[in-house]
């Protein structure tokens, strides 16, 4: 689902499509769920953001689903987020070397970050942007 006119709508956060990825966001104003990507949604609340960006910083994560075969399953840990293009930046364990890796290539290490950050998010007001159709699908 890419739609323009979601672009700047404000919504809740119900949760995420484990199988697919996607976070499920209702829409303000109206009872229909959307299915979104991470890097079409911006926190509305900057203490959320803050949070979350303190909570995922430092976390051990695996790598899984990359074209580049040889990464997958390597472990990691989150040295941050490239803002400016949206993968996450991880340092490989074994190794000095960074790779920016998209949020649905990271799989976390440890279950209570994956849990904590989902209590976290769940139910955060968010932001819809970077959506490009012009059509409703």
């Amino acid at each position: 689902l890419k739609v323009v006119a979601f672009n700047g709508k404000r919504g809740r956060i119900q949760g995420r499509d484990e199988a697919t990825g996607p976070w499920i966001v209702l829409l303000d104003g109206c009872s229909k769920c959307v299915k979104v990507k991470l890097e079409n949604l911006r926190a509305a609340d900057q203490e959320v953001v803050q949070a979350v960006q303190e909570l995922v910083d430092g976390s051990v994560v695996l790598l899984t689903g990359l074209k580049v075969v040889a990464f997958n399953g390597k472990r990691g840990r989150i040295q941050g987020r490239d803002e400016a293009t949206g993968p996450w930046i991880v340092l490989l364990d074994g190794c000095s070397k960074c790779v920016k890796v998209k949020l649905e290539n990271l799989r976390a290490a440890d279950q209570e970050v994956v849990q904590a950050v989902q209590e976290l998010v769940d139910g955060s007001v968010v932001l819809l942007t970077g959506l490009k159709v012009v059509a409703f699908n």
